[in-house]
Formats: C-alpha cells, structure tokens, sequence
C-alpha cells in the first residue's frame, strides 16, 4: 500500500517506507514548545535511526528526516521531562556489539 491508495473503508496510512525497512520498535511525541513544532519520534532496529517526522496542527507533516544514525540498532524512545531518551540494542544477537550497545542516550531539546 502507498500512502493515499488504500481502500476506501479504511483510513490511509500518512507515511509508507518502502525504500528501506524501518523496523520500528519504539515510538514517542514530543508536543510543540515555541519554535518547535509536534513531532513524533520513532526508533527504528533495523534501520538503525530515529526518525523525526515534524507535525503541524493539523497533524500534516512538515518534515520527516532521520537523526542518530550511528548508534546501531535502536531499541526505543521516550520523550520526559523535556528531554527525548533513546536505547540502542546491539548485542541481541542481531547487531553489531561496540562501544555504543546498550546505551540509554539523553538528547536535550535546546531552548531559548
């Protein structure tokens, strides 16, 4: 299925990867705060990112790009206190352990 090409009984999915597989295994939102707009966070094990897909009120996307792509895989995100937490998983038997596996990583959201 592509994005606006599903049946007409059932809502249409906003994004499609078909150009990679993504593998989510977490998933988050971070509401808008000034100049940052709502945005989901999803981390992904086999594509071993998040990606950031930027809302606006409507719930349209803005922007989708990917961030933390050097972590490996990714086991989850979770956005708290301000802050977006994010767990990389590399020695499941699956990844590739190194000096970055089995992390929890903070990511502050910077303010004016």
């Amino acid at each position: 299925m592509w994005e606006g090409e599903g049946e007409p009984e059932f809502e249409d999915p906003i994004i499609c990867y078909t150009e990679f597989t993504l593998a989510p295994s977490g998933m988050d939102f971070f509401p808008g705060q000034g100049e940052y707009p709502d945005q989901l966070f999803i981390a992904g094990l086999r594509g071993n990112m998040v990606k950031r897909i930027a809302l606006d009120d409507e719930g349209n996307i803005l922007d989708r790009k990917p961030i933390l792509t050097n972590w490996g895989r990714l086991r989850t995100v979770q956005y708290h206190g301000g802050d977006l937490y994010v767990a990389t998983n590399d020695r499941d038997g699956r990844g590739t352990p190194d000096e970055t596996s089995d992390l929890i990583l903070k990511i502050e959201f910077l303010s004016d």
